[in-house]
Order: structure tokens, then C-alpha cells, then sequence
């Protein structure tokens, strides 16, 4: 996120700094709204080090879904030849769902 801050002060793109921020943030409430609601407890004795907050959907898939989900948006709204704008955008839907996916498969199961 940083390289990427960094890359859009030094283009001049502050409203894209500004949207990926928002983006961020809401998937951040949404994650913990989550949390809230599903309230499922997190496995035991699989930690490094003791947690506190339950474990569905998991913080740092959300945020990294959104982020990665801002980036391609971004890529496609620069690009300019259709077929790669459609691959690139077969490509993003793979992507971010095979990050969120198993997640999912895994709070179902336990």
C-alpha cells in the first residue's frame, strides 16, 4: 500500500489515493461487521499467539480482496485494447475469488 500511495502522490492521482483509502476502510468495517454478526470462534491450539477476535470472515483477506479488486480496477480503467482489458478482467475475477473462496469453504466446514 505504501509503494502504491507513493506511486499515485508522485503521479498526481489523489482522487485514486483517496478512493483506495475509502475502499480500504469500508472493508475493514465490513470485515468486523462480519465478525460480529457470524461470531465464529476462532480454532484452537493452531495459533502462534492467542487472538481475541473471532475468526469468519478474516480481516486480512477482506482488506487484501479490496486492495487487489481497487488495483485491477484501476489497471482497467487505463488500459485501452479491449482483449486485454477482457483478460485482464477474467484474470481479476479468478484472482480475487481464489483468495476469498477458500475461506469461505473453510468456515463452512468447521
Amino acid at each position: 500500500m505504501l509503494i502504491f500511495a507513493g506511486l499515485m502522490i508522485w503521479k498526481k492521482r489523489y482522487h485514486s489515493l483517496i478512493s483506495s483509502i475509502a475502499a480500504l476502510s469500508a472493508s475493514t468495517l465490513t470485515a468486523y461487521a462480519g465478525k460480529w454478526y457470524y461470531q465464529l470462534p476462532r480454532p484452537v491450539g493452531l495459533a502462534w499467539y492467542e487472538e481475541f477476535s473471532y475468526s469468519f470472515p478474516s480481516g486480512h483477506a477482506t482488506v487484501a480482496m479490496a486492495f487487489y479488486g481497487f488495483l485491477f480496477y484501476l489497471l482497467l480503467m487505463y488500459l485501452t485494447s479491449p482483449r486485454v482489458k477482457y483478460f485482464i478482467f477474467c484474470l481479476s475475477i479468478i484472482f480475487i475469488l481464489g483468495m476469498g473462496f477458500p475461506e469461505s469453504i473453510y468456515a463452512c466446514i468447521t
